[in-house]
């Protein structure tokens, strides 16, 4: 309801805007390929001059064509339906590759509807004004990379949509949240055993909402996983919280999924995730990988042409990567996972093995922990229980301080960017 009253409220900002930049131009296509007849008839030929536009009846793949010549801010087809084509339509094959006749498919926005590819690099861009569409109703499918690299600022998404194929809506830099319908039972693709994600790189992107009764998909705080919750889809790249602990019992971290995050600077990896695709590339604040597993989760990180590593060269050699207890030399040894140049184990307290270091003490007395120093350091505490809620935050040079806990078991610390545990029994 909120996602629905936020695109309420665009729409008339939109509305307004559009209004004040340009007349809406409101066409009828009696059939599925007329759109350039029609447009004639209507003495509208300077495509360029088309920037808000709303369209009734029948399109196909080739009349997309055109609107990649437009000027559009602006286009509603939200009564329009989409029929099959076999022809030459919108895929932009990129690296001296010819658009060829293909297969286009009914109810579905196509491949590329609005977005380009370089035939000189390969390089991705989107039309560069188009902030607002209105989506059939009928639709059943959004194609590959048909939204990629848009400014679209918001979009809704039509009950009875199905699928919402790779890249979709990659590197849409406005575009802020989004609502899957419960409708929707595919999104992305697995190839190679690669799971390829939508909503990479939207560097706005805080949310993203699954409708109540989607039985392929949820989401929890925003971040998309597949409905059982074994596979981590898409954390937003424009969450604002500088730390994120992924829930235990996910299995896999999927291709490009915390790829571009604004502010993350700490990610804590459960002992459940035992595959990790390239998911970490150009998370420029991130400073630290907390994994819990004692074996090293597998790496299967597929680049453009060939396999490389989860985590970019930046992270591999500035970054922390922060091991279980006695399990760095396995790390540090590991054909992937000793890539990381700074490797730490977590340090662990029980009531009986306190934590000693140069200037930290810890140690736990029932539900009581206390912590020492033995200088006169500024300490950043952070205490957290596990799962991952913070239940203490403090900062202060006091020599020592005193927290209460609820319950026994496993707690984390973390000071001064420095991680320990401590068990209270």
């Amino acid at each position: 309801m909120l996602m629905k009253h936020f695109i309420l409220i665009l729409t008339a900002a939109m509305s307004s805007l559009i209004t004040a930049h340009a007349e809406r131009i409101t066409l009828h296509c009696e059939t599925a390929g007329s759109l350039q007849d029609t447009l004639e008839l209507k003495g509208l030929t300077d495509l360029k001059e088309i920037h808000s536009l709303k369209i009734s009846g029948h399109l196909h793949a080739g009349d997309f064509r055109l609107f990649k010549q437009m000027a559009l801010d602006s286009l509603d087809l939200s009564t329009v339906e989409i029929d099959a084509f076999y022809g030459i339509g919108t895929y932009a094959p990129g690296m001296f590759g010819y658009n060829n006749q293909r297969q286009y498919n009914e109810a579905e926005i196509p491949i590329n509807a609005f977005s380009f590819r370089s035939n000189y690099n390969n390089s991705l861009s989107g039309m560069e004004s188009l902030v607002y569409i209105q989506l059939p109703t009928t639709l059943k499918s959004i194609g590959n990379e048909a939204f990629a690299m848009t400014p679209l600022s918001a979009i809704e998404l039509p009950q009875g949509l199905e699928t919402i194929e790779t890249d979709a809506f990659l590197g849409c830099p406005q575009l802020e949240e989004i609502e899957i319908p419960a409708s929707v039972s595919r999104i992305g693709e697995t190839r190679n055993d690669v799971t390829y994600g939508v909503f990479a790189c939207c560097e706005s992107l805080r949310n993203i909402h699954v409708a109540e009764g989607n039985e392929y998909y949820t989401s929890i705080g925003g971040v998309l996983f597949n409905k059982n919750q074994t596979k981590l889809l898409q954390y937003p790249a424009g969450k604002e919280e500088a730390e994120y602990q992924i829930p235990d019992g996910i299995g896999k971290i999927t291709h490009r999924a915390f790829e571009y995050s604004q502010s993350l600077r700490k990610v804590t990896i459960p002992a459940s995730v035992d595959t990790i695709e390239r998911a970490f590339w150009d998370c420029n604040k991130l400073e630290e990988v907390v994994c819990k597993r004692e074996t090293p989760a597998k790496w299967r990180a597929l680049g453009a042409t060939q396999w490389v590593e989860p985590f970019d060269y930046r992270l591999l050699t500035e970054g922390v990567l922060t091991v279980p207890a006695e399990c760095k030399d396995r790390y540090a040894n590991n054909w992937d996972w000793g890539q990381f140049r700074h490797i730490q184990e977590e340090q662990s307290a029980t009531s009986f093995n306190p934590i000693e270091t140069a200037k930290i003490h810890i140690h736990t007395n029932g539900q009581q922990i206390y912590i020492r120093q033995t200088g006169n350091d500024i300490l950043d505490i952070k205490l957290y229980d596990m799962t991952g809620k913070l239940i203490h935050n403090h900062r202060g040079i006091a020599t020592e301080r005193q927290f209460q806990v609820d319950g026994k078991g496993l707690y984390i610390i973390n000071i001064n960017e420095t991680t320990y545990k401590c068990i209270c029994k």
